[in-house]
């Protein structure tokens, strides 16, 4: 958005791409001059899902990455853009937003050496370290706080023998104990290569539709459909009042089912539960799924 123009009137081009379509087109010989001009007059940048693009590897891969020469194209393209800023004279004339579930302090600080430019960070307050009474400066921001919602709940069960209709069998049991309340559930499947415990092989999209379909009908209240089907019938019911309009019918229960691929930064509204099913290959996928339930 234009900060010295009426944006209301004055229209402003807005160019949405991955950050490996712009070096590709920064790296062309025949849009490379193009480009190169259009960045160095860009008003503001906006980074979704800031942790995977620039903070995405282990220490371990990040040394690997080191040696091999390799830079994230992300990286690439805010020191591109800083350089070009710079020869067009106006340096301090764009802004940078990151925005992640998952902003840490390595993410905070890429991002801001990466720019060229200061960065404030602005989160959500979590929840009390459990020893912040006696460390203060605790915490992934080392204010005594951390990522987590205060009122974010978790419960863990672990069905044995892990096999898929124990696990499925477990995961509809789970669903049918939530609340009368409850109105929308999202199972995400956190599935692992195929020598893991939820190989992708076993836990497919389709597989495991069909097994809740099967194993909820009993209780007759819920509706199971993949997150596709959930985003196109919010897009056909969307209604300028608000999400009211698009809330499920008394005591109906919507059930989604996504993979942990396709939920990550995708909004669904009212969502009331996530069920996890498999291994998260990492806290930060973890908090990304069950995060979930706490947008706004």
């Amino acid at each position: 958005m234009r900060r010295d123009v009426d944006n209301s009137s004055t229209p402003s081009n807005i160019v949405v791409a991955t950050p490996r379509q712009i070096q590709e087109l920064l790296d062309t010989p025949l849009t490379q001059a193009t480009w190169r001009r259009a960045i160095g007059y860009l008003d503001m940048v906006v980074v979704d899902e800031a942790d995977r693009l620039v903070n995405k590897w282990t220490m371990h891969q990040r040394r690997v990455r080191f040696l091999e020469q390799k830079v994230d194209p992300a990286v690439v393209v805010l020191k591109a853009i800083e350089v070009q800023t710079t020869k067009a004279g106006r340096r301090d004339d764009w802004q940078l937003v990151a925005a992640s579930a998952t902003m840490s302090r390595r993410t905070h600080r890429n991002l801001k050496f990466s720019a060229g430019i200061d960065l404030t960070l602005i989160r959500a307050p979590g929840s009390d370290h459990w020893e912040a009474a006696e460390k203060p400066n605790l915490g992934q921001y080392g204010d005594g706080t951390t990522n987590w919602p205060a009122g974010l709940r978790h419960r863990c069960r672990v069905p044995n023998p892990f096999r898929f209709p124990k696990v499925m069998s477990v995961a509809a049991q789970t669903i049918a104990e939530l609340p009368e309340k409850t109105r929308r559930v999202l199972v995400v499947l956190a599935t692992t290569p195929e020598k893991g415990r939820a190989p992708k092989s076993v836990y497919g999209l389709n597989l495991v539709l069909g097994q809740l379909n099967f194993r909820l009908a009993e209780y007759g209240r819920y509706e199971v459909l993949t997150c596709n089907e959930a985003i196109d019938n919010a897009a056909t019911l969307w209604a300028p009042e608000g999400a009211e309009q698009r809330l499920q019918p008394a005591g109906a229960c919507q059930v989604v089912v996504a993979s942990c691929e396709a939920i990550r930064g995708i909004h669904l509204d009212n969502i009331d539960a996530v069920v996890l099913v498999g291994d998260p290959m990492s806290v930060g996928d973890y908090q990304h799924c069950a995060g979930r339930t706490c947008r706004y």
